[in-house]
């Protein structure tokens, strides 16, 4: 449990700001696909998403649960290729140099 309330739809930010409260979490930014359809794209499609890590532990602040990496990104169909880790100082560099919390690189081709 942090301090911080996630919200949905804030991933980005809700992950630097529990990550500051959380030691050893790295912020991860990487593209998960959909298993079922949403009003915004169909089942299949990629999309922009941010969680936590520390070794083989993710942390997603909306679900407000840890689980094993290799289950999260097996359910996520995520590849790594496509996947970024910062800790708390890169990303708020990232953070001032883009004027945003992210995503700070692209995804693959279709995501949203």
């Amino acid at each position: 449990m942090t301090n911080w309330t996630p919200t949905p739809g804030n991933c980005y930010e809700d992950a630097v700001m529990v990550a500051r409260e959380k030691e050893g979490f790295l912020i991860v930014h990487g593209f998960p696909t959909l298993t079922r359809g949403s009003g915004q794209a169909p089942a299949g499609s990629q999309y922009g998403h941010a969680w936590l890590e520390k070794g083989d532990i993710v942390y997603d602040p909306l679900a407000d649960k840890e689980i094993p990496k290799v289950l999260y990104y097996a359910f996520g169909q995520i590849d790594k290729e496509d996947v970024r880790k910062y800790n708390v100082r890169e990303a708020v560099e990232m953070m001032l140099d883009f004027e945003h919390f992210g995503p700070w690189h692209e995804g693959p081709e279709g995501a949203f």
